[in-house]
């Protein structure tokens, strides 16, 4: 839930009448952010340049996570870059260990005029909301969406990929079992 004075709980869902042609989505980040400030970010927006200049121009740039709360990623070098007025609801992406790149957050505010220091919502610290919304609204697929469907092919990760108490080689990348140890396809 939206809280302005204390600008928490800054996320929505929005649900489309039919998906957009030639646009291929992005998975969504559901593993903890934890432990990952300093890490790369790429944040996206059509927001000002800072001073109400410059909206409605698709805009990408990178930062850097330069502190995480439960709920917020701040984010901004505080010299030059970040998120402006207009880049809400926007994605911010980190590319993770497999080469995936996920959205990690979605902009929320900026905290000064020049827009060089602002703060997304975690999508991990919202990820029952974010499971529960996509399970009321939307069918179960064969991609990652944390739903098993059967018959897929190839088989979907979803079903095998799963906590289930079992490490097993029919989960094709086993970073993706979670009853798999860290290490485990290395080792």
């Amino acid at each position: 839930t939206w809280d302005p004075n204390q600008l928490t709980g800054d996320i929505a869902m929005a649900l489309l009448d039919r998906a957009p042609s030639g646009v291929a989505p992005k998975p969504w980040n559901t593993a903890s952010l934890n432990g990952l400030g300093g890490a790369p970010l790429r944040a996206i927006g059509y927001g000002t340049t800072g001073n109400n200049a410059g909206s409605g121009i698709k805009r990408t740039v990178d930062l850097t996570i330069r502190q995480l709360t439960n709920t917020k990623i701040l984010l901004g070098d505080q010299v030059s870059r970040g998120v402006c007025h207009g880049d809400s609801g926007g994605p911010s992406f980190h590319t993770f260990g497999d080469g995936i790149e996920r959205i990690i957050g979605v902009h929320s505010y900026t905290t000064d005029e020049m827009c060089l220091d602002g703060a997304d919502s975690r999508v991990d610290a919202f990820q029952s909301f974010i499971q529960q919304w996509l399970t009321e609204k939307e069918a179960p697929t064969c991609s990652r969406d944390g739903r098993c469907v059967a018959g897929c092919t190839p088989v979907d990760l979803d079903c095998v990929c799963k906590v289930d108490g079992q490490c097993t080689a029919a989960c094709p990348d086993l970073s993706l079992d979670p009853d798999c140890p860290a290490d485990c396809a290395a080792n």
